[in-house]
């Protein structure tokens, strides 16, 4: 007698977990309940039945031992319930299979049983194919999916894959009119199959023209300037291509922030339209839209507001609304009079204010901005207000570096602008995030912090890091007519012993070079501010196109740096570095020409003041911030040596 305890089955799309409460395992009479709570002995516990053996059948591609090994379930085990809806899930969560059966074979009533594990594999691929699709690589999808040959087929990652496929060629502009999917038999390859995706693609749909209907206040032109969405041009980068995600943000973001910034708070898109050519593959996509009524600037108050006082907040909105030349005093605009309500200004001054907040420690602080329309008859106007809940500001409690197994802490928290006892600043944390992630040691970009509240109201801030591979060994090798045999090699790390000390190697050879640097850079000699690098030379230049002789010339340098004192970041610094050179020449034996080759060896003798500024993001691919440098060159003189110039 068979009694089925346990059932999942990819073609009912759920999970059928049967109660162990057969005549098997609860005894003489008992029913076989689904997706009920199991009976449960007098003791309250759920009933349990000994593994004489585990039976598996279906296994076509996978052997018996495979399938037991992910059961998890061993011959000797005493299980429940719980233990066959785990066994269930592991085989489940492969994916290689559409239907899993458990069954327990014994007598009624028996302490112990037989289990069936009986399966249906998925169908397995030998090879997968794009049938119509002609403007997009279709494995660039399915292989990142895993939907590749020698696999077995999963429903879900297709369905992925055809919704990852329909929206890249929707990016690239054409419509698709057909994506589907199917398996074909391969007799060449008994028992295996082929993923076919048949897809019909439509014309390109190109914009040709960007009209409205409902604007009475402003022109087309004006409104086809506010949105991302372009008709076609005449030049490459102006394609015309029907972006969804461009046009939704057109719709919601673009137009009611510019039909905001001049008074219509009431404005909305009623809908809008795409007709296509289908001779030409054009298309003319008309906005339907509501303007409204536009809205002067009546009272401006702010309520609540205890660390600023009104007045300076109120600037914000009014810089915000007149720019720069506002700030300066300039402008036609007059403070008492009536004025065009700008909502667009007055959210990004709202924005600006709790930034404001943030930065001075009220992390929690929360800024209302309250628009009240009068309802007077004959009147249009707006009186605005900020509700300001400031609270309690917030201080740092911990803050705390993970996943730095290489780099030594120290070199971490260096570059965190907040400590333990600080006011909290959204500004310094955002700094300070930069920082890190400019080290150039760590996988980027990095997680953004972690701030985590206390019970005191306090914050717990954690950067979370992961190392990546930063030292390199660089070679390689050249042959030429002119310059024969030619090579280099050399070594860099940027962070040698996980200090972020600088190691250079560098040596290039050739029968007319042989060139030699190296040098090292310590960010904080013996843990203090002082920076500080050293750096050995010696070269022979290439003066192959010359047979007059060549020149050689060797040297050293050492250089000291120190934070501005007045920039807490540590981004500005003071360099001061000494160089000493000296270059000699050689004159070949069948020269006749001695104005340069025959000049006796010079030395050249430089103190040289830096003064740098970087804010840069990271050292290789910078997103934001800037690098200013100042440097002047003194040589010679009280220094000494043949050179005597100076150079800013």
């Amino acid at each position: 007698m068979k009694y089925i305890v346990a059932t999942i089955s990819v073609m009912r799309r759920a999970v059928v977990l049967a109660a162990l409460t057969t005549a098997a395992l609860a005894g003489p009479g008992a029913a076989v309940l689904f997706g009920q709570q199991p009976t449960t002995d007098p003791g309250g516990r759920a009933p349990r039945v000994r593994v004489d053996s585990i039976i598996v059948r279906g296994a076509v591609r996978q052997s018996e031992e495979e399938l037991r090994a992910l059961t998890a379930l061993n011959v000797g085990d005493t299980v429940d319930f719980r233990g066959i809806q785990n066994a269930i899930k592991r085989l489940w969560a492969t994916g290689n299979f559409k239907d899993v059966q458990v069954y327990a074979d014994g007598p009624p009533g028996a302490q112990s049983a037989k289990l069936i594990v009986k399966v249906e594999e998925q169908a397995f691929l030998a090879d997968v194919q794009f049938r119509g699709l002609e403007h997009l690589h279709g494995t660039s999808v399915t292989d990142t999916l895993g939907i590749k040959p020698a696999t077995y087929f999963h429903p879900g990652r297709v369905v992925e894959a055809e919704a990852r496929m329909r929206k890249q060629l929707v990016q690239k502009g054409f419509e698709v009119r057909k994506l589907t999917h199917h398996l074909e038999p391969m007799p060449e390859y008994p028992g295996e199959s082929r993923l076919v995706f048949d897809v019909e693609e439509g014309s390109r749909v190109a914009i040709a023209e960007v009209d409205f209907e409902g604007n009475n206040m402003f022109k087309d032109d004006e409104l086809r300037g506010a949105l991302d969405t372009k008709k076609e041009g005449f030049l490459w980068f102006r394609g015309g291509q029907l972006d969804d995600a461009r046009l939704t943000k057109d719709l919601k973001d673009n137009l009611p922030a510019f039909y905001g910034g001049n008074g219509y708070i009431d404005f909305q898109v009623l809908g809008d339209s795409v007709a296509v050519d289908e001779q030409t593959g054009k298309a003319r996509l008309v906005i339907h839209v509501e303007e409204g009524p536009q809205y002067q600037l009546g009272n401006f108050d702010v309520h609540g507001n205890h660390r600023y006082p009104s007045e300076e907040l109120k600037r914000y909105f009014d810089v915000q609304k007149g720019g720069l030349l506002s700030g300066l005093k300039f402008g036609s605009s007059k403070p008492d009079s009536i004025q065009v309500f700008d909502k667009t200004s007055f959210d990004a001054a709202t924005q600006k204010i709790e930034q404001l907040y943030r930065n001075s420690g009220y992390l929690y602080a929360h800024v209302e901005p309250i628009i009240d329309k009068d309802t007077t008859p004959g009147k249009k106007v707006v009186n605005v207000s900020w509700e300001v809940q400031e609270g309690n500001p917030a201080y740092v409690a911990h803050v705390t570096i993970t996943g730095n197994t290489f780099t030594h802490e120290r070199v971490v928290r260096e570059q965190v602008l907040l400590l333990p006892g600080d006011t909290y600043s959204e500004e310094l944390l955002i700094q300070s995030y930069r920082n890190v992630q400019a080290l150039g040691f760590f996988e980027s970009p990095i997680p953004m912090p972690k701030i985590e509240p206390n019970d005191k109201g306090d914050v717990d801030i954690t950067f979370e890091v992961k190392e990546k591979q930063t030292g390199s060994i660089n070679f390689g090798t050249a042959l030429g007519g002119g310059t024969g045999v030619a090579g280099f090699l050399g070594y860099d790390q940027p962070n040698l012993f996980g200090q972020a000390k600088a190691g250079h190697l560098r040596w290039e050879f050739g029968q007319f070079s042989n060139n030699l640097e190296a040098s090292y850079t310590d960010p904080a000699i013996k843990q203090s501010l002082i920076s500080g690098s050293l750096s050995l030379f010696s070269s022979r230049d290439r003066f192959f196109q010359f047979q007059e002789g060549a020149r050689r010339r060797t040297g050293a340098s050492v250089r000291f740096g120190l934070p501005v004192p007045s920039d807490r970041s540590g981004r500005t610094r003071f360099f001061l570095g000494y160089s000493l050179a000296r270059t000699s020449y050689t004159q070949f034996e069948h020269s006749t020409n001695a104005n340069l080759f025959g000049l006796p060896p010079g030395i050249q003798s430089t103190v040289t003041l830096n003064l740098v500024r970087n804010t840069l993001d990271s050292p290789l691919f910078p997103t934001v911030g800037t690098k200013q440098e100042i440097e002047a060159d003194f040589s010679g003189g009280p220094l000494g040596g043949d050179a005597r110039f100076n150079k800013y």
